[in-house]
């Protein structure tokens, strides 16, 4: 499972930070609904 977890992490870290920033920006709205 941690295969996964250090391929999603060099997958955001390739992709710049607007990966994390809408996954924050998504975690944030999903939490504030709730």
């Amino acid at each position: 499972m941690r295969f996964w977890r250090t391929w999603l992490w060099a997958a955001g870290f390739w992709t710049g930070p607007w990966t994390w920033i809408a996954a924050g920006i998504a975690r944030v709205a999903a939490t504030s609904s709730q």
